[in-house]
């Protein structure tokens, strides 16, 4: 109806101010941000330096990201927040990694995976190899979605993350403090897959 499709108008526009790319993205070549934004900053500033409220900013991006895809609609990932998410798990501080891992579980349940081209797919499992590869405590996050993650893909393709993907994780999560638990659920999800 005409109120729902405003409405969808309005959160999109909200979540466009919000995700402001100029503040994440830097747009000058030397990397540092427009000096204007950091005007900007100072008239609300609650730190002590620029690149503390930088990094508080970031933060509450990757807190608020599930969010963000659940009020808009599929195209808002493609087009805004994944390269938003492109640039905060991987980032340098820790806190923002393990938010975004703990995320990670809702966005693949909110972004429409199982209709995305190969290579967008594709984009989900390098995510989750980097998360792995982090911390236990990032890791550990993201160990107990590898099936649900799976399981979104196409059959075709469902064999081969199997083999290379899940096989030899389980190796990996019979190390890991939780290792017993993450494993009963991963067992568990792979019987509801296949």
């Amino acid at each position: 109806s005409n109120t729902q499709e405003q409405m969808r108008e309005l959160i999109t526009k909200a979540c466009m101010i919000y995700y402001d790319m100029k503040l994440i993205f830097p747009t000058k070549e030397d990397g540092d941000l427009e000096e204007s934004l950091l005007n900007k900053m100072d008239d609300y500033s609650f730190m002590q330096n620029k690149s503390d409220d930088v990094d508080k900013i970031k933060y509450y991006w990757a807190y608020n990201m599930p969010c963000a895809i659940m009020v808009n609609e599929d195209s808002f990932w493609k087009d805004h927040l994944k390269n938003v998410y492109e640039l905060l798990y991987k980032d340098i501080l820790i806190n923002i990694r393990t938010t975004m891992s703990a995320g990670f579980k809702e966005i693949i349940e909110l972004v429409s995976i199982e209709k995305m081209e190969k290579e967008d797919r594709q984009f989900f499992i390098n995510v989750l190899n980097h998360y792995l590869k982090d911390s236990e405590e990032i890791s550990s996050k993201v160990l107990p979605t590898i099936c649900k993650l799976v399981a979104k893909f196409p059959e075709s393709e469902k064999m081969d993350l199997l083999e290379n993907l899940i096989k030899p994780k389980i190796e990996t999560i019979k190390s890991l403090k939780n290792g017993r638990d993450n494993m009963i659920s991963m067992l568990e999800q792979l019987f509801e897959m296949f």
